[in-house]
């Protein structure tokens, strides 16, 4: 991730997405309420995957992806993407899907730690 944040934030037309996308995570991380402030709120978060309960951060054309995790824990999917059309591309569908199944793999098996 963060190879693709320093390319988005050395391009002129994504860097003010980018560094607004980065304080709305920090407000949403720092927050009782979390997530809930901007959850179906339009044009700044909404669910990415249908039926998955995947949602997407959104800021201009980029999208950061997260879903809770157990115990209503907040997870961020390590990529930022630049969002070209309305619709979720099938590929970053995939991704998406397996990093939330490794998480729930992950917690299951007890092989994680949260930062």
């Amino acid at each position: 991730m963060h190879d693709d944040i320093r390319r988005i934030m050395d391009d002129p037309n994504l860097s003010g997405a980018m560094a607004d996308l980065l304080a709305m995570l920090g407000v949403v991380l720092t927050r009782p309420k979390g997530p809930q402030m901007y959850l179906g709120v339009p044009k700044r978060c909404h669910e990415a995957v249908a039926g998955a309960q995947i949602y997407e951060f959104i800021k201009g054309p980029l999208r950061l992806y997260w879903f809770y995790g157990e115990d209503r824990q907040v997870i961020i999917v390590p990529a930022v993407h630049h969002k070209k059309q309305q619709t979720t591309p099938k590929q970053i569908e995939r991704m998406l899907r397996r990093e939330q199944k490794a998480y729930r793999d992950g917690h299951r098996n007890g092989g994680l730690r949260y930062l």
